[in-house]
């Protein structure tokens, strides 16, 4: 018995660490990507990212997500959560350089803590690739 809580729980554990390098990987080659354009592209994506309106809102003041899906929070998660979740994902992009982590992760999991429960957050990266994006190049380091 005690060797099938241990298999168990082992495998809970490299299931969790597949997840976080999933994200990190993910999270590198996105900063790879942007960090390799010209000089001359960057500066006119910014101008266009500046001119671009940012994520809509809806009646309640909650943003507009990608792909449809419905709200299941209309008031977020609760400070514990998001507590939680932002050292988690401070944590996790913690090792790249070039990103403020805080800013990165405030901005991010406020958008997703409408849609996606908590444990659910992984896939929000994913999903939510527009806000990823905008929630990336507003915290990246010059």
């Amino acid at each position: 018995m005690d060797h099938c809580i241990r298999h168990i729980c082992a495998q809970s554990l490299k299931f969790a660490r597949m997840n976080k390098i999933v994200l990190i990987v993910s999270l590198l080659l996105l900063s790879t990507l942007i960090g390799c354009q010209p000089a001359a592209e960057k500066t006119e994506k910014q101008a266009k990212t500046a001119a671009t309106p940012k994520a809509q809102t809806d009646s309640d003041g909650i943003p507009v997500a990608e792909k449809g899906i419905t709200v299941v929070r209309k008031d977020g998660w609760t400070t514990d959560e998001m507590d939680f979740q932002i050292g988690y994902c401070v944590s996790t992009v913690s090792n790249l350089s070039n990103l403020n982590g805080v800013q990165f992760c405030e901005c991010f999991l406020g958008k997703i803590q409408y849609y996606y429960e908590p444990r659910f957050s992984k896939e929000a990266y994913e999903d939510q690739a527009k806000w990823n994006q905008e929630c990336f190049e507003a915290a990246t380091i010059e």
